[in-house]
């Protein structure tokens, strides 16, 4: 490999430039960078440089930007994420990456560079025209977008590493999760009676469904007869087009076993459905709709299980809350933790232990008791019959103790007799 410095046209600067292995049609290509530094120091960077060619650690994109690298990024994975989430890294990208990072050189960018967009972005002003500054939250998922676009261009070819990861993710506080206990499920649903919400309710507290699985729920999704649901889809709104979707993961498409009291729900929501169409309902019709027959927009949907509880004066509880309340209800009364985690749809049992340690913590103080309960007398009698330490007699015998009589001089005080 061949390598070239010569010096730039401003005092201080060196340009560096190194021959790459040519490309599939045979031309030439080319490493360039430009330093400010000594000579001695340009020429160690020098080095290194053909170094990393050497090793086959080079980019292909040495004068590509991060905003074009994010735009590319972003095209790319535009078929393999949900519209939302496409969205939500769209608007990362847009609003905050691009202003902050987007002009330096890919190649050029390091851990310093990505600290400073961090405090910016803390301490700075929004760009999405809301009041205030950036909550700990969603800056550190402005931080895992760049980490994600820095990751890919790595895998592409087009960066030598990702410095993102030579910064610490920034740590924020996660807000507590709200669940409510039996008696908090019988007021909320005694509130709900006569409502078209009444039913959604019931059945999100019994399976722990999302939100966009239970108003994706079709009638053939439904075994009455097994007493099973099947998730097979999500309901979700992208720039106020509503549209359906795969579930969230892979562990998200599952089937679940239906308690009795969610069928008997199901089966009088049914019957509310055929006197409402005047026939048998549709297989392939919605589960959950209002009451006029159309389906829910998740949007509205929120909003109008917010109203019913501030008209009801109800706890502040989000409808999301249902689905950790039956998490917690399940577990607590004894459901392990695998078979709560596959009906909840969680890619794995340790993001089930991370939600709800607060119910595990309990199940532990629960279990300790039991094992109290069960082995408690047995273990304490016969802890009682075992003679304790400073009770026991000593088995070391004691040496005695020798006394020896005074003993008087043969020549001692002899009694004084008058002559």
């Amino acid at each position: 490999m061949k390598g070239h410095i010569t010096r730039g046209r401003v005092d201080g600067t060196w340009y560096l430039r190194v021959e790459l292995p040519r490309d599939a049609g045979g031309q030439r290509r080319q490493r360039r960078e430009t330093v400010r530094c000594t000579k001695a120091e340009a020429q160690r960077r020098l080095r290194d440089l053909l170094r990393e060619v050497e090793m086959g650690g080079h980019a292909d994109g040495a004068r590509v930007t991060v905003a074009a690298l994010a735009q590319r990024w972003l095209d790319s994975t535009e078929h393999r994420v949900t519209a939302r989430t496409y969205a939500f890294y769209a608007a990362h990208v847009r609003l905050y990456i691009t202003p902050s990072l987007g002009s330096l050189r890919a190649e050029q960018l390091r851990p310093a560079h990505v600290e400073a967009a961090l405090a910016a972005w803390r301490h700075g002003e929004r760009n999405d025209k809301e009041q205030g500054s950036l909550s700990a939250r969603t800056v550190a998922h402005v931080f895992n977008t760049l980490r994600t676009l820095l990751r890919w261009g790595v895998k592409m070819g087009m960066l030598v590493r990702n410095v993102a990861d030579a910064v610490e993710p920034p740590r924020y506080e996660r807000k507590e999760m709200r669940s409510l206990e039996s008696t908090g499920v019988a007021k909320l649903l005694k509130a709900a009676q006569g409502r078209d919400l009444q039913a959604v309710i019931a059945v999100a507290i019994g399976t722990g469904l999302r939100r966009g699985e239970l108003l994706g729920l079709r009638w053939s999704d439904i075994d009455f007869v097994a007493r099973r649901l099947t998730v097979r889809r999500s309901v979700e709104t992208v720039k106020g087009v509503t549209r359906t979707k795969p579930p969230k993961t892979a562990r998200s498409a599952r089937t679940i076993a239906l308690p009795p009291f969610v069928v008997d729900v199901l089966r009088d929501e049914y019957a509310r459905m055929e006197l409402l169409r005047g026939s048998a309902a549709d297989e392939n019709a919605w589960v959950f709709v209002r009451r006029d027959g159309s389906p829910w927009e998740p949007g509205a949907f929120s909003l109008a299980f917010a109203r019913f509880v501030k008209s009801a004066k109800l706890p502040h509880v989000r409808f999301h809350d249902l689905r950790h309340s039956f998490g917690t209800l399940a577990l607590a009364s004894g459901v392990d933790l695998q078979t709560v985690s596959r009906a909840l749809g969680h890619e794995s049992v340790a993001i089930t232990s991370r939600i709800y340690v607060h119910a595990i913590d309990a199940l532990q103080a629960d279990a300790a008791e039991r094992i109290d309960a069960l082995l408690g007398p047995a273990v304490s009698g016969a802890m009682l019959s075992v003679p304790q330490p400073c009770h026991a007699t000593s088995l070391i015998k004691k040496k005695p103790c020798k006394t020896r009589p005074n003993l008087v001089a043969p020549t001692g005080i002899e009694p004084v007799f008058a002559t």
